[in-house]
């Protein structure tokens, strides 16, 4: 009976494990999460325990060792479901009285969250007044002040709400998840600088480094980003020299999606790229040169890739 139980334990591990190592790895790519860290908890721990419970099944006669080793197989799909009751019991806290589930677990910022999503700037500012808490993050991490800026992307031109959030106090550094600022870069695509200036001129700081270990200002170099958001941050104290986790400045990211007029902008400010790589390791320089390789010279004179290689030779 216990063999049979336990070889039934081991294979139903195994499917919830393969189930949750491919959700894990799903949720990787959006969230930016390298996929070994994203496997550690739903795959490789469970994953090795019930090795082991095999292991010590299969070695081990004793009547005591395959009852603990039964034990340790079931733990694995303990622990899925443990994790699974855990997290509907978090959800809780944030459902409202008709059930559903709101980014905040308080009145006051669940009246503002309403306002925002409405486009509602009287009454943001109105609940803003009276929300002790406004810089708290929410159930994804957002503030209030990140999810209005999320808004831009339904109403680019709209920016009401924004500025009632900054006049009632919100900090435009604080956020678990995407910085108000790094919200704002990638916006100004539809919205334009403004958001941005707004966000600078309440204090936030260019400098600032993400949730994914680089300077926040270095998302000016995405792609179909203006090359005046660049300056913007510049004469907000953005530091070109600056260098994310993996040692990469900013020139790489505008390069890489070729948004040459930035770089150009980067290189003129003195920003590092003697060590830098491009695409597949290759040296900058060399990458540039592919890349000035692949278009017409008279389609970079007119794209700034022609002023870039002039920078770097």
């Amino acid at each position: 009976m216990i063999k049979v139980l336990f070889w039934l334990l081991v294979a139903i591990d195994a499917i919830v494990l393969v189930i949750f190592g491919l959700l894990g790895l799903a949720a990787a790519g959006p969230s930016r999460t390298n996929p070994i860290a994203a496997l550690m908890i739903p795959f490789f721990i469970p994953g090795a325990i019930l090795l082991g419970a095999v292991w010590l099944f299969l070695s081990v006669q004793a009547p005591g060792a395959r009852v603990l080793a039964l034990l340790i197989a079931a733990s694995p799909l303990l622990f899925v479901v443990g994790s699974q009751v855990a997290g509907r019991w978090q959800l809780k806290g944030f459902r409202d009285a008709s059930g559903n589930i709101r980014q905040f677990r308080s009145e006051s910022l669940r009246a503002i969250e309403t306002a925002i999503l409405a486009n509602d700037a009287g009454a943001v500012a109105t609940a803003a007044r009276g929300a002790a808490e406004l810089n708290t993050p929410g159930l994804s991490g957002a503030t209030a002040l990140v999810l209005a800026f999320r808004q831009l992307r339904k109403s680019p031109g709209e920016l009401d709400v924004i500025r009632a959030l900054i006049a009632a106090g919100a900090d435009p550094n604080v956020s678990k998840v995407e910085l108000p600022l790094q919200v704002a870069i990638g916006e100004s695509r539809a919205s334009g600088p403004e958001p941005v200036r707004l966000l600078l001129e309440a204090g936030a700081k260019p400098n600032q480094r993400s949730e994914g270990g680089g300077p926040v200002f270095f998302f000016a170099g995405g792609a179909g980003i203006d090359v005046g958001i660049l300056e913007l941050l510049l004469k907000h104290g953005a530091d070109v020299r600056l260098k994310d986790a993996q040692g990469r400045s900013a020139v790489v990211t505008a390069a890489i999606v070729g948004n040459w007029p930035v770089l150009e902008l980067l290189l003129q400010r003195g920003a590092p790229w003697q060590d830098q790589k491009g695409t597949g390791g290759l040296p900058f320089l060399n990458f540039i040169e592919v890349e000035a390789n692949k278009v017409p010279p008279q389609t970079a004179s007119t794209n700034g890739l022609a002023r870039v290689m002039a920078l770097l030779r």
